[in-house]
C-alpha cells in the first residue's frame, strides 16, 4: 500500500521556497524599519529638508508591518510637496 502525502506539504521545494521569501520579506522590513528609526536622530531642520516631519517618522513607524516605513514617507513626502507646489501655482 502507498502512503499518501500530507495535503499540506510540498515535496517539489515550493514549501522551503515560500518560507525562504518570508525570511528575506521580514528581513527586509526589519532593515527598513532600522533605517527610518536612524532619521530620527536627524534634526528636525534636517528632516524638514528631506520634506518630512518627526510626526511622519512616527506614523510610518506604526503603519501595518507588512508596509515598508521608507515606501510610505516617501509618499507621504511627494505628497506634500504635491500640495505646496498647487498653492504656488
Amino acid at each position: 500500500m502507498k502512503a499518501q502525502a500530507h495535503p499540506g506539504f510540498s515535496s517539489s521545494g515550493a514549501t522551503v521556497a515560500g518560507i525562504g521569501s518570508f525570511f528575506r520579506r521580514a528581513l527586509r522590513n526589519w532593515n527598513d524599519r532600522r533605517t527610518v528609526t536612524a532619521l530620527s536622530d536627524l534634526d528636525d531642520h534636517l528632516l524638514a529638508d528631506i520634506g518630512l516631519t518627526r510626526s511622519d517618522l512616527d506614523w510610518a513607524l506604526h503603519q501595518h508591518s507588512s508596509a515598508l516605513p521608507s515606501e510610505e514617507l516617501t509618499r507621504r513626502a511627494l505628497e506634500r510637496r504635491e500640495r505646496r507646489n498647487r498653492r504656488v501655482i
